[in-house]
């Protein structure tokens, strides 16, 4: 099977420079947590778009707002940074650059400056063939790197490019998203649209990732509950060696201790986080 070239989405241009910030902020591992053990990692998401970060919901790019919420009612991107690093004490993050996944020109300053703060930075770019997973591969601020690279799913042209693009990344540091929506794979290219998930986990494995992640987008900011715990679930009985990540619903403590139960090693979290319906002492009692 091959992939097309993607159609970038479709999404509504808005002037954001007035937005205000009310608040003044400041290789894999040889074991994986198993059903019934130890706890699952938070790492929260930020949401980029036109320079700002956005409050993402059901991956319904074209309505996606500003950030505001009760605890933060901000959306530029470092002042976000740091109020996670205050109130959660975390020091790395997932970041999805929605221009760049959209095909316009990347969020760049914002990122640098994220990893300019020391922060540990998981990033989605849209990464569509190696040669731009080898031009973030080699970003670089301060002799400070990505952390993790994210290759999606909705952004790949060419299912057969995947071994190449792990070899420009790294395998330590590429991670192969398995992008959903209500269940169904994301992909521009119709040989792959109605392709069991788990075929595309096998191909994404067989190409060398070690880390996967389950994002399904139609849980996202939903507050709905975890929409891929099943999938997370056939996954690890699968694959027990591959780290384990999963995103999309998560609502309060109880799902994180679902998802520790399922195998998960990790969970990408944003609307939790800043409603505080996760709070610090959760992520700390399931560390």
């Amino acid at each position: 099977f091959f992939f097309k070239q993607k159609t970038a989405y479709e999404i509504k241009e808005c002037d954001w420079s007035s937005d205000v910030c009310s608040s003044d902020l400041g290789r894999i591992p040889r074991r994986i947590p198993s059903v019934g053990g130890a706890g699952v990692k938070v790492i929260p998401v930020i949401d980029l778009l036109g320079g700002r970060v956005v409050r993402a919901v059901r991956g319904e790019r074209h309505n996606y707002q500003p950030l505001s919420t009760p605890l933060i009612q901000c959306s530029e991107p470092l002042r976000v940074v740091e109020w996670l690093r205050e109130n959660f004490d975390l020091r790395s993050l997932y970041a999805a650059d929605l221009d760049a996944i959209a095909g316009r020109a990347a969020n760049r300053q914002a990122i640098e400056s994220m990893l300019q703060a020391g922060i540990d930075v998981w990033l989605d770019p849209g990464v569509a063939d190696a040669d731009q997973a080898e031009d973030w591969a080699r970003l670089s601020v301060h002799a400070k790197r990505l952390d993790q690279i994210i290759v999606g799913l909705e952004s790949i042209r060419r299912m057969e490019s995947l071994p190449a693009i792990v070899q420009a990344i790294g395998e330590t540091r590429a991670v192969f998203s398995l992008d959903l929506c209500g269940g169904r794979t994301r992909v521009a290219d119709p040989q792959w649209a109605e392709a069991d998930p788990t075929q595309i986990v096998e191909a994404a494995i067989a190409a060398g990732f070690r880390k996967l992640i389950v994002l399904d987008l139609a849980g996202v900011g939903a507050s709905s509950g975890i929409a891929g715990l099943s999938l997370c679930q056939t996954i690890r009985r699968a694959y027990p060696s591959i780290e384990l990540i999963t995103g999309g619903g998560v609502r309060d403590a109880n799902d994180l201790r679902l998802l520790a139960d399922a195998g998960c090693h990790a969970t990408l979290i944003a609307t939790a986080l800043y409603y505080g319906t996760v709070t610090r002492r959760d992520i700390q009692s399931l560390a």
